[in-house]
């Protein structure tokens, strides 16, 4: 019976640790929180358990599939342009003129 005990003490140990210690970046409760179903979470957890078998025996891993774009005809294609800013002169006098404003007050100290 104390056999018994003793294993399910360890087994318990070693899957709370499992649960909350970070394994390639991410704990198992980040992993299930940001999985949207079960299966997913089973299937995903799964894939890194043999891709980590495979890497443990010096196996190369299977090349990731590129990324699905959602269909958005020609913009799927093209990636967005950087976005641009427009100020004009009056905003950019404002922004001197706060900054000119902060840097002369004196910072009060704390006590």
């Amino acid at each position: 019976m104390s056999r018994l005990l003793l294993a399910l003490s360890l087994v318990s140990i070693l899957l709370l640790v499992g649960v909350f210690v970070p394994m390639g970046g991410k704990t198992a409760v980040e992993r299930w929180n940001e999985a949207p179903s079960t299966g997913q979470f089973v299937e995903r957890g799964w894939n890194e358990t043999v891709v980590g078998w495979d890497r443990l025996w010096g196996v190369a891993p299977a090349p990731k599939p590129a990324p699905r774009l959602a269909s958005r005809g020609a913009a799927a294609r093209a990636p967005d342009p950087a976005p641009a800013e427009h100020h004009t002169d009056e905003d950019r006098r404002a922004i001197d003129r706060l900054v000119a404003e902060h840097a002369a007050d004196p910072k009060p100290t704390r006590r």
